[in-house]
């Protein structure tokens, strides 16, 4: 992949945030803002690179409980609307239109009418090709791929609305295609109802979610065994090199429901997935506030005393708070894990501390730097008065 610096990143800004259209919803725009933030960075990073093609697949693509009549807060509208401003700007600065392939999967036919509404209103140019397939994901996969062009970097978007669908085994085809990369919403509060139900069949279902049995899964430690499973899964089984994920909270409530889980084979990608979740993070914070504060004041028919300003103010601390818990347990896995004396260059941890905790580069940084004065590691980053360590640093790790 092609490096960007920050500035140019930070021009492609997310469409400003109707927050009307997610009232009583607000985890999906939290699952729409890491989608619209990772699709944008993807796209605009390989076309400006080698890549000529870009391929997206969106697996269930619904529309599902739509508040807008444009359908502006669906995933098949915002890859749509993402993908035409980056094959835009990637004319104006390469002068060449990449070849953008989008393809819909959607089982129910009224949703598919809407799906041609989308597509028709979206206005794109020549160089798009999009494909509507009606049919159930699992058994339209060959299908999908006999439409994916081979030379195409791919992302793959699969966001059911429940855990049926998702067998890991059935999807590899299509998700281990040479340059792919996918975004998959995993289910975890249907997955951990459901996972010791009596019922056999069911049982089964959700071990085909990752090719085996979930075991050992007592209270202790329970949800993180269960999101590890997957993510190892999709790593062992997809020959996915990173499986980062991110958790989404129930809006009102400190209650995980859904995870995104992401697989890629790139270092960058990974760097991309972290950047995007942080960014979904500082807004999603502060939203969560809102919802708390306006189901308070239907309970009690009163108004709160929080405006959007103090509602922000106290997402933020929310925000910061989370980074801050998410740096002790990696400083706690880093000095754990590490019985023995380590070599390695700062690159090759930070791809491990950030597959593993919801970390950006920077955090990690912060994080070297911190165990380093703490008397773990050597300074070998401060000639040139740098502060912190770069890629092709050796960070050396003595255990006390």
């Amino acid at each position: 992949m092609v490096e960007f610096g920050t500035n140019f990143l930070k021009l492609l800004t997310l469409a400003k945030i109707n927050l009307e259209k997610y009232e009583g919803r607000e985890q999906s725009l939290a699952k729409h803002l890491v989608l619209e933030n990772y699709l944008e960075g993807l796209a605009v990073k390989t076309l400006m690179s080698r890549y000529t093609e870009f391929t997206f697949v969106d697996a269930f693509s619904g529309p599902w409980n739509t508040q807008d009549d444009s359908f502006s807060d669906t995933s098949p509208a915002i890859s749509l609307r993402v993908l035409k401003k980056i094959s835009n700007i990637v004319s104006a600065k390469k002068h060449r239109e990449p070849k953008v392939t989008c393809i819909f999967c959607e089982r129910d036919l009224s949703k598919i009418e809407k799906i041609y509404e989308i597509i028709d209103s979206a206005k794109l140019p020549k160089n798009f090709t999009v494909k509507v397939i009606h049919g159930e994901f699992l058994k339209s996969i060959d299908e999908i791929i006999t439409l994916v062009p081979k030379s195409a970097f791919k992302m793959c978007f699969i966001d059911p609305t429940g855990w049926t669908g998702l067998d890991m085994k059935s999807i590899k085809p299509l998700i281990s295609l040479p340059n792919s990369e996918v975004l998959i919403n995993f289910m975890y509060e249907f997955v951990n109802r459901f996972i010791n139900h009596p019922n056999e069949a069911i049982r089964e279902g959700i071990a085909g979610l990752s090719g085996s049995m979930f075991s050992n899964l007592d209270e202790d430690q329970r949800e993180s065994k269960i999101i590890d499973h997957y993510r190892n899964a999709l790593s062992e089984i997809c020959d996915y090199k990173f499986t980062p994920a991110a958790q989404i909270l129930e809006p009102k409530v400190n209650r995980t429901l859904f995870y995104l889980v992401f697989g890629t084979n790139h270092s960058k990608g990974l760097e991309l997935f972290r950047a995007s979740q942080h960014r979904m993070a500082t807004e999603y914070s502060w939203i969560r506030q809102r919802a708390l504060d306006r189901a308070i004041e239907e309970k009690t028919k009163q108004e709160t005393l929080f405006g959007e300003d103090e509602q922000r103010l106290i997402g933020r601390a929310t925000y910061d708070s989370w980074v801050a818990e998410q740096k002790l347990y990696a400083r706690a896995y880093i000095i754990q894990e590490s019985t023995k004396p380590w070599t390695s260059s700062f690159s090759r941890v930070a791809e491990s501390i950030m597959n593993r905790f919801a970390l950006k580069e920077t955090h990690v940084k912060d994080l070297v730097v911190e165990i380093y004065e703490e008397g773990f590691v050597d300074n070998t980053w401060s000639h040139g008065r740098r502060k912190k360590p770069k890629d092709d640093d050796i960070i050396s790790y003595t255990p006390k």
